[in-house]
């Protein structure tokens, strides 16, 4: 069993001073048994895809070997990135302890649930590669103009919509829907596909003896 320690600065500046000084600062208070052995990236300021010093830490960790770092930052520049890490050292029994936020994947809770969080991860990267022409659809907002959804089909709101009981008035008194247009002050085919589209209530009046 080795413990490792990762700090992504050149040795001797202010930043590996601090990282360095942070780890040791963990390592007295978690009373690590055994020596710490220190892996340092030789240039700085190299991007997240160019770290050969990390990489190859991460492909020859053994079983029961520990991994100390100061932030996730150093495992990748994207959650499902950093996810991927953490789900690979969990599956070959690697212990990794992160200092800034205590994060700790051993055999505690926090293993469970990187696990369950890297399979979900996974799976849904895996459905949106067999289905990549499925969008989300988008939740719009209600406006005045709005389509009403019907069983059938979809209809724009008509101005019409707020004068219904007059309309059913109208056509249940018998008036004609050219006469009805007219009183209405509207022309007789707009109103001919309101009727038609919403099916207003008409009752006939009953007969007069």
């Amino acid at each position: 069993m080795s413990i490792y320690a990762y700090i992504e600065t050149v040795k001797g500046t202010p930043e590996f001073n601090i990282e360095y000084g942070s780890i040791l600062t963990w390592a007295s208070a978690a009373r690590v048994q055994g020596n710490l052995h220190f892996c340092y990236e030789s240039i700085s300021k190299q991007p997240h895809c160019a770290r050969p010093v990390l990489s190859g830490m991460l492909s020859t960790l053994q079983r029961d070997d520990a991994l100390v770092l100061c932030d996730f930052t150093k495992l990748g520049s994207a959650t499902a990135e950093v996810l991927g890490v953490l789900y690979t050292l969990s599956g070959r029994g690697v212990r990794l302890y992160v200092v800034n936020s205590g994060f700790q994947l051993d055999t505690n809770a926090d293993a469970l649930l990187v696990n369950m969080a890297c399979a979900l991860v996974a799976q849904i990267a895996k459905e949106l590669v067999v289905h990549p022409e499925q969008e989300p659809v988008p939740i719009q907002m209600q406006r005045e103009d709005a389509y009403l959804q019907t069983p059938t089909r979809r209809i724009r709101r008509s101005r019409l919509d707020d004068r219904r009981s007059e309309i059913e008035l109208l056509l249940s008194n018998g008036i004609s829907l050219s006469e009805a247009a007219r009183r209405l002050g509207v022309s007789r085919p707009a109103l001919t596909d309101w009727v038609e589209s919403r099916n207003p209530s008409v009752h006939t009046p009953p007969a007069t003896t």
